[in-house]
């Protein structure tokens, strides 16, 4: 459920985790001992502080800070 415009203020939390991205043959490079850099990128969320719900998330390059995507997750 989203909450609705022109009700109470919703108190948000805003935090990100890191999200390694893996290939289909990712498996194989660990048998093999193949090395090669991984992919990563960080899925921001807000959460009403609440209900503990999320509201809102963005997906990001690894290189994105929480007080980057606060704007982008209150549109």
């Amino acid at each position: 459920m989203r909450p609705r415009c022109g009700r109470k203020p919703v108190g948000l939390l805003v935090d990100s985790t890191g999200l390694r991205l893996c290939g289909p043959g990712s498996w194989l490079e660990k048998k093999h001992g193949s090395k090669r850099r991984r992919a990563w990128k960080m899925l921001h969320l807000a959460t009403d502080a609440d209900t503990g719900q999320i509201v809102a998330s963005v997906l990001t390059d690894k290189d994105a800070d929480d007080g980057s995507q606060v704007g982008p997750l209150l549109d």
